[in-house]
């Protein structure tokens, strides 16, 4: 969703040009001796003979294999950094895959490259309940009005707390924070201080890099708030609701009783995190960082719950679909490569899938399911699924998240207001906006 790089917009569009003179030796498949093969990409570097690893290519691909006769899957996993770079070169050369995963901020610009093929008719032809159960899970694909990505997750972002603090504080854990004024009331009573140095923040958010721009987005949505108009032409972040949120996000860190501390450790390992630690009562995350807790300080994880997305104006949260599936343009199999796909949403594999990835279940069914009895914590996320609103699917994104990322960053170490800071990044991102 979020946070992987997309092509770089400038290098996809000159070597759009060369890869339709090679359109005709395109497709990443091939067919030999009956035998079609299917070429995809996925994205990441999970461990060879790890658990993604193995469960996906020692049983998912063949389980699919020996549904469908006749199909061979050559599956690759390409690390992220590697990932644009790979893609820029296969396209270029007419030797791209058939399917391949990337996050959905990178829709736009393959779209705008005439990349990949829209999705709608596959879509429209899965069943209702399959359809219902993806939900708005689906959307995060689109671009104008077309649907060119099938996520195989979700994420998002949401208030993690411990419990054994709240009870310490004299709070109640099962009646969290519902409101920014509550947030900040109980911020207040779990923050420690030894003189005016806080040893305990009572609320935390991740402002490194781009994930300043993650944290504003989320209380900007509670703000009743948007980044851009909904044709996504117009930068509408500096709004009255814009500058809320990033004045309350400011007080947090630095009001005249500040309750949040800039640790700088979201990048540590699990055992480290604030949260495990008690350095912070509450933390903005989303569900990577719990699956890591989980996985790896499960001692911790017994004493952290999730609370729902807030409310100002409205109730909210920055989240969506996570990376997915998309299919080449020019690939001479796209009814086989959307078998594929429609594999990978069935609720068997997906239930297997989520075993070992970190993120959210696409299926809103699987709130009862055992991973989710395993895993409790996803819970909340599944069930905050409708008040997740994502970053726009346009061009050019990662350029304009990451220069409002920087201006928000001055905000937040109090260098220019909020204000000020806004228009500055509007002022800035405007010639990157509507392209």
């Amino acid at each position: 969703m979020f946070t992987r790089k997309p092509f770089l917009a400038m290098l996809l569009t000159s070597l759009f040009f060369a890869s339709t003179l090679l359109a005709s030796c395109a497709g990443g498949g091939s067919q030999q001796s009956g035998v079609t093969t299917l070429k995809v990409w996925f994205p990441g570097s999970p461990t060879p003979g790890g658990p993604e690893f193995s469960l996906v290519t020692k049983q998912l691909v063949p389980e699919f294999e020996k549904a469908n006769p006749g199909i061979k899957v050559d599956l690759q996993y390409v690390p992220w950094e590697n990932l644009s770079p790979k893609l820029n070169s296969a396209f270029a050369g007419g030797i791209a895959p058939d399917i391949f995963g990337h996050g959905p901020a990178a829709a736009a610009d393959f779209v705008a490259n005439d990349r990949v093929l829209p999705l709608d008719t596959y879509i429209n032809n899965l069943d209702a309940t399959t359809r219902e159960d993806f939900g708005t899970i689906l959307d995060g694909g689109i671009v104008g009005s077309k649907r060119y990505m099938v996520p195989l997750s979700g994420q998002g972002f949401l208030i993690a707390y411990r419990t054994d603090l709240f009870r310490e504080a004299g709070l109640n854990p099962d009646n969290p924070p519902r409101t920014w004024e509550e947030l900040r009331t109980v911020a207040e009573k779990l923050t420690k201080r030894n003189g005016n140095t806080i040893t305990r923040s009572g609320f935390i958010s991740n402002l490194e890099g781009y994930n300043v721009q993650q944290t504003f987005a989320t209380f900007l949505i509670q703000a009743g708030g948007s980044l851009l108009s909904n044709d996504g032409k117009t930068i509408t972040w500096n709004s009255p609701a814009g500058v809320k949120a990033l004045q309350y996000l400011v007080d947090l860190y630095h009001g005249s009783q500040p309750v949040a501390k800039d640790l700088h450790s979201y990048a540590l390992p699990a055992a480290q995190q604030p949260l495990v630690t008690g350095q912070a009562a509450m933390a903005l995350v989303e569900t990577g960082a719990l699956n890591n807790i989980y996985l790896s300080a499960p001692d911790a994880m017994k004493n952290i719950a999730v609370m729902p997305s807030l409310k100002d104006a409205q109730q909210g949260a920055f989240g969506g679909s996570g990376p997915g599936l998309f299919i080449n343009k020019d690939s001479k199999h796209p009814d086989l490569a959307w078998r594929f796909i429609k594999f990978m949403m069935d609720a068997n594999t997906l239930k297997s899938y989520y075993t070992v990835t970190s993120g959210i279940p696409a299926r809103s069914s699987f709130i009862n399911s055992d991973l989710v009895q395993k895993k409790p914590f996803l819970k909340q996320f599944i069930a905050a699924y409708s008040t997740f609103k994502p970053n726009p699917n346009v061009q050019n994104w990662v350029q304009i998240r990451d220069t409002l990322s920087r201006h928000l960053a001055q905000a937040m170490a109090q260098q220019v207001t909020p204000q000020v800071a806004l228009d500055a990044a509007a002022k800035e991102a405007a010639p990157l906006v509507g392209k």
